[in-house]
């Protein structure tokens, strides 16, 4: 029986051609074909509305994250040729990544956000990683290089126990230049040029965009806020150290995964 989501609402996902991959069940998908610009938004009331964008993302993602109750999720981001990627899509081979080892439970609000916005910062922290490859390869000459995010996903092993995190505990492990694990079902999403050539642009820190809109832009919506702040430590989970552009297409990027994967389950 297929546990696969639908929730209402939403453009559905346009992809690209030619499909990085060999097998049918990877696809390549463009993850900012609806992004809102910088250059949409002059002032600070205009934000408003956006805001309300940036919410009902996160209440779209919510839907879908029970799946990694019983699924491991993995990421790297890279930048190479489209031969080096058509090898490691979807192949059973061993690549550095960062995934959730750990098994918890995703039944509540603040649980759910944890998880998200441990998944938005290695989104964030992947993509960075595939723009500075790629920078890096573009110096000194490469040519054809492609920027991109490998997903993949698995089930955990049958048995493997829940535990509970604490709150602010990041959910994800690893790093790039870990021993890597296999990437099975993996699927690559596209870094197109102009956004990896100017990633300030489309991930800008709060203070960016405060230069930008002469005020600040972090989020202060309680309902988005509301148990990742504790007063008492001034201890935050990611609310204020970015602004409502980054935070909204980071939130697209997941929302991109997170429905490709529940329509693979």
């Amino acid at each position: 029986m297929s546990n696969r989501i639908n929730p209402s609402g939403g453009k559905p996902i346009r992809s690209f051609k030619p499909a990085l991959a060999r097998q049918v069940r990877v696809a390549a998908v463009n993850p900012f074909h609806s992004m809102i610009k910088l250059t949409d938004l002059k002032t600070v009331r205009e934000l408003k509305p956006f805001s309300e964008k940036v919410l009902a993302m996160r209440d779209e993602c919510f839907k879908y994250l029970p799946l990694f109750e019983d699924h491991r999720l993995m990421l790297r981001g890279d930048a190479a040729k489209k031969l080096y990627i058509d090898k490691i899509v979807g192949e059973p081979i061993g690549t550095s990544c960062v995934r959730n080892d750990k098994r918890t439970h995703l039944n509540s609000d603040i649980e759910k956000a944890f998880f998200l916005f441990s998944l938005m910062d290695e989104i964030r922290a992947r993509t960075y990683r595939a723009i500075y490859n790629f920078l890096n390869s573009t110096a000194y000459g490469q040519t054809e290089i492609i920027p991109f995010l490998l997903v993949g996903f698995e089930r955990f092993r049958e048995g493997k126990p829940f535990i509970q995190l604490k709150p602010y505990e990041q959910r994800f492990s690893g790093q790039t230049d870990d021993i890597g694990r296999t990437i099975r079902n993996s699927f690559a999403l596209m870094i197109p040029e102009r956004i990896a050539e100017s990633p300030e642009i489309y991930f800008p820190s709060s203070e960016q965009e405060n230069g930008y809109f002469k005020a600040s832009t972090r989020i202060k919506e309680e309902r988005y806020t509301k148990g990742l702040f504790d007063p008492a430590s001034g201890q935050d989970y990611m609310t204020n150290r970015t602004g409502l552009i980054d935070h909204y297409n980071v939130l697209l990027i997941a929302r991109t995964i997170l429905r490709f994967i529940n329509s693979q389950i």
